[in-house]
């Protein structure tokens, strides 16, 4: 696989009209919701790459490389999605600079453009670069496509910082020109491109950082805290509701609803096999039914926690020792087609963590308890927690509230700490932190074809 940016000839004549601008726009959205991006495969790796979910040993289905997290420059793993992130960003790139006038549905298309194209190198960073809390090879970050595109042009990859500064100057210009309310969520909004730099922040951890992420995500907890019945953006506090948001087989009850920020479009039109990718491995009726969770995670959760009647233990595998336990947040259903609902990639509740863990990183700890057992107690209906170890418990409701939703690994890696992988692991179960395997390496044949783009140093 080429690990040059894939782009094609600039195709100046490519866009001579707004509608010309929104077909690269969709095509942008269609690309992060495939199979080999948000459509599936990120899912699975901050899952199984994390310490609360494992494969069954009744249905081996693939994802070795990742649960024994053995994948090495000749073998980089069952999940690779270096080239698509790239197919995203060349999308969004001939959006962004489009020459047509800045009219504001245009400033409107180049608005959803940039965060779609921040979301991809954010997620690149996340995974082709050490931590910025581990302070290792902060020179060594992902390339940054230039454009128009030169096909001679070795691309080296950037610094984390370079990169982390795109990241945000597309987030900002994001919230300054996209909508505030999307006819549909699975349009980039305002507060979604709010919420997400928050968690860039919070990742980044720069002078200055905690406090930037807790102005955005206390902005749209007070948006949820003061909407009313209808309003487009609010937590969702009840429990069987919250069950059918995730479960319910008719896409009116689960789909475009106000806890969700950002949701992609998996439709059977127009992500045929995709659109299943999530039910097939999660979920118990699944055809390639292996994914768990771990039964130590499912006792962490008390029986009144709104979120516990999303984990089922009938029908697992009798073969896994300890026995796992199914999800259902990725219910394959009837009504409408046999597909998963929208994959709902940013929530409400995150701001609230959010605000948490900005809280965590400025020191403020009583508030951040207080905020935590607020969020964990009166909204979730969840068991509080002392404080003791603030971190720990503060991703441990992360936990709680993001299972299956491909965040444990990430959150882990933000503060640098090492994961005992616990029950159900087939290898490297104990990672140290700053270990080589929190970094995805580069095949041997990418540095061949592009030898500027550099092996990271911990595979070296």
């Amino acid at each position: 696989m080429d690990l040059k940016p894939p782009y094609e000839d600039t195709l100046a004549d490519a866009i001579k009209t707004e509608d010309d601008v929104d077909k690269f726009l969709l095509g942008s959205y269609l690309k992060m919701s495939s199979g080999s991006m948000y459509g599936a495969n990120l899912f699975y790796m901050g899952d199984l790459l994390g310490d609360s979910f494992f494969r069954s040993n009744e249905n081996k289905g693939g994802f070795a490389n990742l649960i024994q997290m053995n994948y090495n420059p000749t073998n980089t793993g069952s999940v690779d999605f270096y080239r698509p992130a790239y197919d995203v960003i060349q999308s969004a790139n001939f959006v962004i600079y489009n020459e047509l006038e800045d009219t504001q549905m245009n400033k409107k298309y180049k608005a959803e453009a940039s965060f779609l194209r921040a979301y991809s190198y954010f997620t690149l960073l996340n995974y082709y670069a050490s931590s910025p809390k581990s302070g290792q090879f902060q020179e060594i970050g992902v390339p940054i496509a230039a454009y128009p595109y030169n096909p001679n042009e070795k691309i080296a990859r950037s610094t984390v910082g370079d990169v982390y500064t795109l990241i945000i100057n597309d987030l900002n210009y994001a919230i300054t020109n996209a909508v505030e309310i999307p006819s549909s969520k699975i349009f980039a909004s305002k507060v979604a491109a709010k919420l997400l730099l928050s968690r860039v922040y919070l990742t980044r951890q720069g002078a200055g950082d905690a406090e930037l992420a807790l102005k955005l995500s206390q902005e749209i907890v007070t948006l949820s805290e003061s909407a009313k019945v209808g309003d487009p953006f609010k937590l969702l506090e009840d429990k069987k509701a919250y069950e059918d948001y995730f479960a319910s087989n008719k896409d009116e009850v689960s789909e475009n609803q106000p806890e969700t920020v950002w949701e992609l479009d998996i439709k059977t039109q127009n992500n045929p096999g995709v659109n299943v990718a999530l039910g097939v491995f999660y979920s118990r009726t699944g055809a390639s039914r292996s994914l768990l969770a771990k039964e130590t995670f499912y006792k962490s959760i008390v029986t009144t926690d709104i979120r516990k009647d999303l984990m089922t233990v009938t029908g697992v595998p009798v073969t896994d020792n300890p026995l796992g336990v199914w999800i259902r947040k990725h219910e394959r259903a009837s009504s409408g087609g046999n597909y998963t609902r929208n994959t709902k990639i940013l929530r409400i509740s995150e701001a609230y963590l959010n605000q948490v863990e900005a809280l965590y990183q400025l020191g403020k700890n009583e508030d951040a308890l207080n905020a935590l057992n607020n969020f964990a107690v009166n909204k979730r209906k969840g068991s509080p927690y002392t404080g003791t170890a603030l971190l720990t418990d503060i991703l441990n409701e992360r936990n709680k509230e993001f299972f299956g939703e491909g965040q444990r690994f990430l959150d882990l890696k933000r503060y640098n700490l090492a994961m005992s992988r616990g029950t159900n692991c087939p290898g490297n179960c104990d990672v140290p932190a700053n270990s080589k395997l929190f970094v995805m390496p580069f095949s041997l044949g990418q540095i061949i074809v592009n030898g500027n783009a550099v092996q990271h140093p911990l595979w070296k």
